[in-house]
C-alpha cells in the first residue's frame, strides 16, 4: 500500500512540475506580428503630442509617417524626407530609462534625426493600444511623462 501511496504522489509531483512552465516568447512574438500588421499599412499623422504636460502637438503638423515593413520609419513634410527605423520589443529583465524594473513592457521603438521633431519622437515608448486607426504610445520613464497619438492618415 505504501508503495502505491508513493507512487501517485510522484505521478502528481512529475504532472505538475512538467505543466507549469509557459511560453512567453509566443505571446510576444504574437504581438509583434498583430502591431506589425497594424501600422505597415497607410500612412499616420500625429494626433497628439505630449510632452511633460505640454502640448506640442503643432510642432507636427504636416507631418506623415510611414512605417515599412522592414523596419524602416520615414517622416515626410513640405517636400523634406526624414528617414530611421522602427522596431518592436519587449523588455523582460531590464530597466526603462529612469531606472526602474519595466517587466514585461511591450514597446515601440522609434529611431529617427534630423531636425528637432525628429529628435523628440526617438525614443523607446510602451504600447498602450494599437488599433485599425490609432496608436497611442507612453514613454516608459516616469520623468520624461510622454504621450504620442498617431492616426491613420
Amino acid at each position: 500500500m505504501k508503495t502505491f501511496a508513493h507512487m501517485l504522489v510522484t505521478a502528481i509531483i512529475i504532472t505538475t512540475t512538467a505543466c507549469s512552465k509557459t511560453d512567453d516568447s509566443a505571446t510576444t512574438t504574437d504581438l509583434s506580428a498583430s502591431v506589425k500588421k497594424e501600422i505597415i499599412t497607410d500612412t499616420w499623422v500625429i494626433s497628439s503630442y505630449i510632452d511633460k504636460g505640454k502640448n506640442e502637438t503643432s510642432n507636427y503638423t504636416g507631418y506623415s509617417f510611414t512605417f515599412s515593413d522592414n523596419g524602416i520609419l520615414t517622416a515626410n513634410v513640405s517636400g523634406n524626407s526624414f528617414t530611421g527605423t522602427w522596431s518592436i520589443g519587449s523588455d523582460h529583465s531590464g530597466s526603462d530609462d529612469s531606472g526602474h524594473h519595466s517587466g514585461d513592457d511591450n514597446k515601440l521603438i522609434l529611431t529617427i534625426a534630423g531636425n528637432y521633431q525628429m529628435d523628440e519622437l526617438s525614443d523607446d515608448f510602451q504600447i498602450v493600444s494599437i488599433s485599425e486607426t490609432e496608436i497611442f504610445l507612453k514613454d516608459d520613464n516616469l520623468t520624461k511623462i510622454k504621450e504620442l497619438r498617431f492616426t491613420r492618415n
